[in-house]
């Protein structure tokens, strides 16, 4: 099992939607003990900080970044490993194709909604990996991702959209059909 000892999350939210954001921030913290004394067969301690910011850059178009890391010590489970890529964070690989303790991203995404009625367009870019240890990171052979997506506006009143994605990394690619932006 892997019931956790302690966890703490705490959060910062500013965006004017959370499922279209076109201005504010986002911010996120948590910290998770797991150990033997609380049941858990795996004694290990995560720390994940995940940052987002969003610019209005003029009518209808945004400017999005994203920041996430995770980063682990002890020994956790194959199932809490850090999964870099899937629909939402390094587009273009698949979930999991690269997973270890701990994990770096940063991405950033250029939106046009709408470009025509409820249609748009956005064009994102990342890079980021994983390694066994933080000294291990190796800034000079970050993986990277960048693809182009369709929104349409599914609903207008909460700004949700349906997305349909096509992302590129090293030698794979990806595409996601799926509601609600990546981040």
């Amino acid at each position: 099992s892997a019931a956790s000892d302690v966890y703490k999350r705490q959060s910062y939210d500013s965006r004017d939607s959370i499922f279209y954001p076109t201005k504010g921030s986002f911010h996120q913290f948590s910290a998770t003990a797991f150990g033997r004394a609380m049941g858990s067969d795996f004694t290990f301690n995560r720390f994940y900080l995940e940052l987002r910011k969003y610019l209005p850059l003029a009518k209808a178009h945004t400017l999005a970044f994203q920041s996430k890391m995770l980063f682990q010590t002890g020994e956790p489970p194959f199932w809490r490993l850090a999964l870099l890529g899937g629909e939402q964070t390094m587009r273009g690989y698949y979930l999991g194709r690269y997973r270890d303790k701990n994990m770096i991203a940063f991405q950033a995404e250029y939106r046009w909604m709408p470009v025509f009625w409820r249609l748009g367009l956005a064009a994102f870019a990342g890079f980021g990996d994983v390694a066994d240890r933080i000294g291990r990171f190796d800034l000079g052979h970050l993986k990277y991702s960048c693809g182009l997506g369709l929104r349409f506006v599914f609903d207008t009143k909460q700004r949700l959209n349906i997305r349909l994605d096509f992302g590129f990394g090293k030698g794979t690619s990806g595409v996601y059909f799926t509601a609600a932006e990546a981040f």
